[in-house]
């Protein structure tokens, strides 16, 4: 009988301890444990990237270059007026396979679409 009693005594102790402990958690007062300290402030919000500018538009389109081609019908090549060399070169290689012009081929027809 004298265990029973010791251990009906030992779980109300512990349930005393555990009820403390839950009540000294909500109140954030561990013995031996310091406080939490509060988050600091949120940052500033920086200044964000400038802007977008208007792009630059392209030059209106002048009317389309008539290149020929070795074999078939010429292709017509639009050009704006102030395409770059290479603007040039792109717009000759994509209408002139666009058009059918074959791989062996299309060499040529680059370089005589971009110089013409």
């Amino acid at each position: 009988m004298a265990v029973v009693l010791m251990m009906a005594v030992g779980s109300v102790s512990i349930g005393s301890v555990t009820v403390d402990s839950v009540a000294m958690a909500q109140q954030n007062q561990f013995p031996g444990v310091a406080p939490p300290v509060p988050s600091p402030a949120p940052p500033a919000i920086a200044p964000g990237p400038a802007a977008p500018q208007a792009m630059q538009q392209r030059s209106p389109a002048r009317a389309p270059d008539l290149v020929q081609r070795r074999r078939g019908p010429p292709v017509a090549v639009p050009r704006g007026e102030n395409d770059s060399f290479p603007d040039r070169a792109t717009n000759c290689v994509h209408y002139g396979t666009a058009a059918g012009v074959q791989p062996g081929e299309i060499g040529q027809f680059t370089r005589n679409c971009v110089n013409n």
